[in-house]
């Protein structure tokens, strides 16, 4: 690997990732076209706490930011969570898992669909970050960020097997055009020269980290894992009624 500056380890950084997410069954083509109902819910409803536990990571990086500077980049990126101009990227999603069935609207509170791999996933982002420098860590933060177009480009493909209505792609479609990357690049640059192996191992964190729960949750959609438990939109309505 060539490691004369940053831009060059981040093209080997990003094709290798996206050579390795490719292999992975659910970003493979016709994937989501040979799923049943169900396993489209299992889907929602694990994807909802892989990516919705994100604020976490961001606390840990905003009480630790060491400038202002840092501080901005972090707050900016919880901004754009909330969308000051239209819906939150929250109920984006929701719109999502609505169109395929299962209603998600209290699982950030009820945390029924929260595997324990998923945990153990989002935990260990923080326990990483609590053993690194800043360095380190910001190159992680940043890592995750450019992930953001690579994992959905791949996971917008996966949906739009789904055949749903065009509007219940947009938190995907959306996370696919973010630059939030882009704000994190120049501050990376400047870093590199004395700290190149702090940033290599932040980015190669993130990368393996993210394959592997990729790799699991293709598993526990092709196995039907939890399929037993699941609580469609139309089996909620009904409860409602009884009461």
């Amino acid at each position: 690997m060539r490691l004369e500056n940053f831009e060059e380890f981040l093209r080997y950084w990003g094709k290798h990732y996206q050579q390795q997410a490719s292999h992975i069954s659910m970003f493979k083509d016709g994937f989501g076209r040979k799923l049943m109902d169900k396993q489209r819910m299992l889907f929602a409803a694990y994807f909802y706490h892989i990516r919705g536990h994100f604020i976490d990571f961001l606390w840990y990086m905003g009480n630790n930011a060491p400038s202002c500077n840092y501080k901005e980049i972090i707050l900016s990126n919880i901004a754009d969570e909330f969308s000051p101009n239209g819906r939150s990227h929250e109920l984006l999603f929701l719109d999502f898992s609505d169109a395929v069935g299962i209603d998600l609207r209290n699982e950030y509170i009820e945390q029924k669909y929260n595997l324990e791999l998923i945990k153990n996933y989002n935990t260990n982002h923080l326990k990483w970050l609590s053993r690194h420098q800043w360095p380190a860590c910001f190159a992680a933060f940043s890592a995750y960020e450019r992930l953001d177009n690579i994992d959905y480009f791949n996971l917008l493909k996966l949906v739009k097997e789904f055949e749903l209505p065009k509007k219940n792609y947009i938190f995907f479609s959306v996370h696919s055009q973010v630059q939030h990357f882009d704000v994190t690049f120049e501050e990376i640059k400047k870093l590199w020269p004395k700290n190149k192996t702090s940033i290599i191992d932040g980015f190669t964190f993130i990368g393996e980290h993210q394959l592997r729960i990729w790799k699991s949750l293709s598993n526990l959609i092709e196995n039907k894992v939890g399929i037993n438990s699941l609580i469609t939109t139309s089996e909620e309505s009904t409860e409602t009624l009884g009461h």
